[in-house]
């Protein structure tokens, strides 16, 4: 693997899977997902599942935007804290937000053995820790908050993350996350949309939309 390129690593690792056509006529659908990554691949999953027609349309080759590019790391955290989200959000909503983060995690290794993907899903504990004894406070507040809120946490002092390799001053290490191959999953997602139904074109470019009083989309 070439460390400075324009090329990603997922797409060399598994190349591509599967391909599909392009369109360059109208086409009349009730349900139009634009987007062939790891989101639209999702909705697709959801919709199909619940019986729907759908069409997916991606301009590029399918799964070859910013999913092509992932970190592959699995992680109910999101950008701000557990207990700066309380105070933004309020109690109630910012602890459902991690939560659901983390249910999701599970979710999704449920979607991933139903289609039996072969995306190498993996749960691992992953490190949240700070560089500078000033910030040591910050992060011992955060882990108090998803402590008394339920998450599966530990405090890792110095001398712990030493151990590890890392130089750093403490850590929570988190026992809920995971990797995958989040590319292998997308194609393989869509595989499975398009065997129940759902049809796709890839390399296409929609140049408008309508929508019809029958609720149904024109692309052109």
């Amino acid at each position: 693997m070439k460390l400075r390129s324009t090329e990603t690593f997922w797409p060399l690792k598994s190349a591509m899977i599967y391909s599909y056509p392009s369109i360059d006529q109208d086409l009349n659908t009730e349900i139009l997902i634009i987007g062939g990554g790891i989101t639209g691949a999702l909705i697709a999953y959801k919709l199909i599942n619940e019986g729907k027609k759908v069409v997916l349309v991606d301009r590029r080759d399918i799964c070859n935007g910013s999913t092509a590019a992932s970190t592959a790391l699995l992680q109910y955290e999101i950008d701000v804290s557990l207990h700066e989200l309380i105070k933004l959000r309020g109690e109630e909503c910012a602890v459902d937000s991690y939560k659901n983060g983390k249910q999701a995690i599970f979710d999704l290794r449920t979607i991933i053995e139903t289609i039996k993907s072969d995306c190498q899903f993996e749960f691992k504990k992953s490190i949240y820790y700070c560089s500078f004894k000033k910030d040591i406070p910050f992060l011992k507040h955060e882990f108090k908050t998803r402590k008394q809120h339920g998450f599966n946490v530990n405090w890792l002092e110095e001398s712990d993350l030493k151990k590890m390799g890392l130089h750093a001053m403490a850590a929570i290490e988190s026992n809920t996350a995971a990797v995958m191959d989040p590319y292998r999953l997308a194609n393989d997602l869509l595989h499975y949309c398009q065997q129940k139904g759902m049809q796709i074109f890839d390399r296409t470019n929609i140049t408008s939309i309508h929508k019809q009083k029958t609720k149904r989309f024109i692309l052109a």
